[in-house]
């Protein structure tokens, strides 16, 4: 903007003060000299200078006040950063018409818009096209001016003033003009021609919507005035002079003759306002002869002798006039201010008015102010000069506002970038809520026009309620509103005129800033040429995902919504090359990162559904990103193996999973047409309508797993993807361990076929798990599996002694306890030495030597004093079990171990003792050497219960040995007799 110094006019009347203060901010035409002509000059004679370029660059124009159209959507164009800011944007003929209604009687005819709070105002020729214009454009308004209005169908209308261009006043223009041209001075030293300074250049109507034509200057100056409240931008033609003391200066040409009436008052009065300018000069003629010239203050205008006006009721009526017109107007409807002569003021709703009759004769003023909507929101969304982001809010009720006044399927191509434009808009605050978005979004999330779904979005339940979760709920929402407006902008596709004649230029977009998407599209409107015009954006690297080191954790991965390796722009094609890819491309990210929200919430059920959606997106993509397929394989698994994982929440899970929102809609109608012939094996190996059960979530995991390890070339994912194989794997051993048991504890019978198919099963996955662990030199998961292995074998055996079951014959419980010894004796052997991790050690051993005393006890507890074999092994078993009682270190299990070693002893010598007497029959030279063995298996046996403070114990020891001495004396009387 250009700016000019200012002045306060201080303005005074018998009650009130109030201030007036004008600042011009563009200028097309260079300020002359003002210059008195002598007394009896003829004003009649042409100048020199008439109608000439030099007269036209300092504003002299033959006739002033044209009819200008649509004005002010065009200074709207020329300064969208005040859009909003300003309470009104017009011509100087409409304030003026305005401010004049309490003493005027004319007719007054404006239309009226709203763009957030600032209103424009345009001047509506009712003569030229409601009475005189024959042709259908504006047959709709016609109509209803002679039925409501009029009230009648003759062509004689009273209600309006009309323009009488006889000779008189016709000569009266031409002195006027005259008059200005004879008053510039050839030799002032005049300002240069000041240009508009805006980005209008760069972002021209016809990019967007080639239906508008480019932005024309239309008036000399355009003004910032602000009077009183009021902020205004004020497009005028004012001549302005400069005289001797270098002030600005209006000049004004009177009949002698005549009196100066109030309404002429009131208009000089308000030019000079909203021009700053402190003085204006009379110029008394008669016929055209210069009489004599009369200097007046701006602030005595309102005093002069036959114009006595009120500027207190003008500034009243004005303010009550802006304030009423804005409560009454709607933000995208057409408004009709109309007042008849000698009658009051009335608004009319023309869009309402017009609705059903715009079939045929659409309402003009549509298309303008779709295009200056998103202009404003263009914007108000990135502001290139300063780099300030604007109120997102009224951002997105500018862009749905967009949507209301345009006809869909007659305008595709402006939807579909209207719908981009909202979708990147809700996406950026969904990759990045900060916390001033947040509360704004928070503050109409009851708002319709702000999110479509919000009480279909509440109602989920959030396994999670923290402020993580809380935080989340924005972001989804705002995720949801993308996937709609890409929905709709798909749907748009359909209705696209000629694919061959639209192109579509692209740039790398990265939504992970605030610019919209920079992608336009074109088609033949108003008999304009079919043309495209891209906007190009600097590249943006995506970011990285996060990584995952730990066994357990599988965290979120939000990715950037950004778009790599563009579809070929110079297809044909646009549907299936162009556009659609984009779009696919964009709604698979977002289904991505909608996925993340969810499963950042532990809503696994939704996480997975939307992952799968983006899933499919990609493959409707001919160029899809292998970086982004494989994150989102990844990402299938992880959920799917968080809800095996969390299994007792999978009715939960479920509704999630075959709940179908509204919010998209619109996107999976076009992907099951687009899908129907689809035979991707990843997409099949996700489930499509709802999870079936457990074994299907883990089929699911392992695939993908499987798939991401051999699309991922980085060897630190590689070891995190097969991680999360093991754990699958791991579950899968679960799985089929727990059907088995479940088996047991239900009394389902299961065929020996069945029962080695799920030993087979878990056995291999075990396997699997156990390689990959050991592989990645994972040994906390590596211990983990064997560990967890092994209480499964050993709860199988508790079964088995529980209930009685048939299924006991297809289980051996020597062969389950065999197993569950090697576990452990193979945790050990990994583990080495206890220096390695003595916390560990300390439990694999204790659970070994547990598992042997418990064999061993069971062995000795159904003995047969007539089988060697069964007394040999059990003796073995206690002697494997004394190699594990860990009696060198001094663990918490201490004493348990000095017990149980005590027990140990004391059964290995009533076990040798068994033997003792066959010794002595045999006369055998084992007898002493098998005595003295039982005896110090007691001794010890004794001296460790002696210790432990056992005396029932040590009483028991003592009988035993006892009884040993007498068999041995018995024994060896009657060998020696013998």
């Amino acid at each position: 903007m250009i700016k000019q110094n200012t002045q306060d006019s201080t303005l005074n009347d018998e009650r009130v003060q109030f201030k007036s203060k004008a600042v011009v901010v563009v200028s097309t035409v260079r300020t002359p000299n003002f210059i008195h002509h002598k007394v009896n000059t003829n004003l009649n004679l042409k100048p020199q200078n008439f109608l000439s370029n030099e007269a036209e660059s300092f504003g002299v124009r033959c006739v002033s006040g044209n009819f200008h159209g649509l004005s002010s959507f065009e200074m709207a164009n020329m300064f969208l950063e005040d859009i909003g800011k300003l309470d009104v944007v017009s011509s100087a003929e409409n304030i003026k018409n305005l401010c004049k209604l309490p003493y005027s009687k004319k007719s007054v005819s404006i239309m009226v818009h709203k763009i957030g709070n600032t209103l424009l105002f345009d001047e509506f020729d009712v003569e030229e096209h409601l009475t005189q214009d024959t042709s259908e454009k504006w047959a709709w308004l016609k109509k209803f001016f002679y039925n409501n209005i009029v009230k009648s169908s003759g062509t004689k209308v009273e209600c309006i003033t009309f323009k009488k261009n006889n000779s008189r006043k016709i000569n009266h223009k031409n002195l006027v003009s005259k008059f200005l041209h004879h008053t510039i001075g050839l030799d002032s030293h005049n300002d240069l021609i000041k240009n508009i300074c805006n980005e209008t250049s760069q972002l021209a109507s016809e990019e967007i919507f080639p239906g508008f034509p480019q932005i024309h200057r239309l008036f000399n100056r355009n003004v910032l005035w602000d009077f009183e409240d009021l902020r205004m931008l004020i497009g005028t033609n004012l001549t302005i002079f400069r005289n001797d003391n270098n002030s600005s200066l209006s000049t004004k040409l009177r009949d002698m003759s005549k009196s100066l009436s109030v309404l002429t008052g009131i208009d000089y009065w308000l030019e000079n306002l909203m021009n700053d300018i402190p003085e204006i000069e009379f110029c008394y003629h008669i016929n055209g002869i210069v009489q004599k010239y009369e200097r007046v203050k701006t602030e005595d205008i309102p005093c002069l002798n036959g114009s006595t006006f009120s500027p207190n009721l003008i500034n009243n009526n004005m303010q009550k006039l802006i304030l009423f017109l804005r409560s009454s107007t709607i933000v995208g409807h057409t408004y009709w201010l109309f007042k008849g002569k000698n009658d009051t003021v009335q608004l009319y709703n023309l869009t309402i008015l017009s609705s059903e009759s715009l079939i045929d004769n659409p309402n003009p003023f549509i298309f303008p102010m779709a295009s200056l909507f998103n202009r404003v929101a263009y914007k108000f969304k990135y502001n290139p000069e300063n780099e300030k982001l604007y109120n997102s809010i009224t951002i997105i009720h500018l862009l749905n506002s967009n949507l209301e006044l345009l006809d869909k399927h007659k305008y595709p191509q402006v939807v579909t970038y209207v719908n981009c434009f909202l979708s990147d808009l809700y996406i950026a605050f969904g990759n990045n809520p900060s916390s001033s978005i947040k509360e704004e979004l928070t503050n109409y999330n009851e708002n319709p026009a702000i999110f479509h779904f919000d009480t279909a979005i509440a109602s989920y339940d959030f396994v999670s309620e923290d402020s993580t979760s809380k935080h989340n709920l924005t972001a989804i929402k705002c995720f949801y509103e993308a996937l709609y407006y890409i929905g709709d902008s798909l749907s748009r596709l359909l209705y696209f005129k000629n694919d061959k004649n639209i192109m579509v230029e692209l740039g790398q977009i990265s939504l992970s800033e605030t610019r919209p998407i920079k992608y336009l599209v074109s088609e033949k409107i108003a008999n304009n040429k079919n043309h495209t015009k891209g906007i190009r954006k600097k590249n943006q690297k995506p970011n990285k995902g996060k990584k995952i080191l730990k066994k357990d954790d599988i965290e979120s991965k939000s990715i950037p919504t950004n778009w790599n390796n563009p579809p070929n722009v110079k297809s044909n094609n646009l549907c299936n090359s162009g556009l659609k890819q984009m779009l696919y491309e964009k709604a698979s990210r977002t289904y991505f990162n909608l996925a993340d929200k969810w499963f950042a919430c532990n809503n696994y059920g939704q996480a997975l559904k939307n992952f799968r959606r983006s899933l499919e997106c990609q493959l409707q993509i001919v160029h899809t990103e292998e970086n982004l397929f494989k994150l989102i394989l990844e990402c299938c698994g992880n959920c799917s193996l968080s809800i095996v994982n969390s299994w007792d929440k999978i009715k939960q899970y479920i509704s999630e999973f075959e709940t179908d929102e509204m919010y998209d809609f619109k996107l999976r109608e076009t992907l099951l047409h687009n899908s129907k012939n689809c035979t991707n094996k990843d997409l099949k190996a996700i489930p499509k309508k709802t999870i079936k059960s457990k074994e299907c979530m883990l089929n699911t995991a392992k695939h993908c797993f499987l798939r991401a390890l051999i699309l991922e070339t980085e060897t630190e994912k590689k070891i995190t993807l097969n991680k999360r194989l093991g754990i699958v794997y791991y579950q899968y051993t679960t799985f089929y361990m727990n059907e088995i048991i479940n088996a047991i504890e239900t009394n389902t019978p299961l065929t020996l076929i069945k029962l080695k198919w799920l030993q087979n099963q878990s056995e291999l996955y075990f396997k699997l798990g156990s390689n990959i662990f050991k592989k990645q030199d994972d040994k906390i998961n590596f211990n983990m599996i064997h560990q967890n292995l092994a209480s499964f074998y050993q709860y199988i055996v508790l079964c088995l002694k529980k209930f009685q079951m048939p299924i006991k014959e297809l289980i051996k419980e020597d062969n389950i306890n065999s197993k569950v010894i090697n576990i452990y004796t193979k945790l050990l052997l990994e583990l080495g030495d206890r220096e390695s991790d003595s916390e560990l050690w300390d439990e694999f051993n204790y659970e070994l030597f547990s598992i042997l005393h418990c064999i061993s006890n069971q062995n000795y507890s159904i003995l047969s004093k007539n089988s060697s074999k069964s007394q040999q092994k059990c003796i073995k078993l206690y002697e494997e079990a004394l190699k594990y009682c860990d009696l060198k270190n001094n663990t918490t299990r201490r004493t348990e171990y000095e017990f149980k070693s005590a027990c140990i002893h004391f059964k290995l010598g009533s076990l040798f003792a068994i033997n003792l007497d066959k010794y002595i029959h045999m006369k055998s030279p084992k007898v002493d050497s098998v005595l003295l063995q039982i005896e110090s298996y007691y001794n010890t046996s004794f001296e460790t219960f002696f210790k432990l403070n056992f005396p029932l114990d040590c009483l028991e020891v003592l009988l035993e040995m006892i009884k040993l001495d007498i068999r041995f004396i018995d024994g060896m009387y009657n060998w020696y007799i013998a």
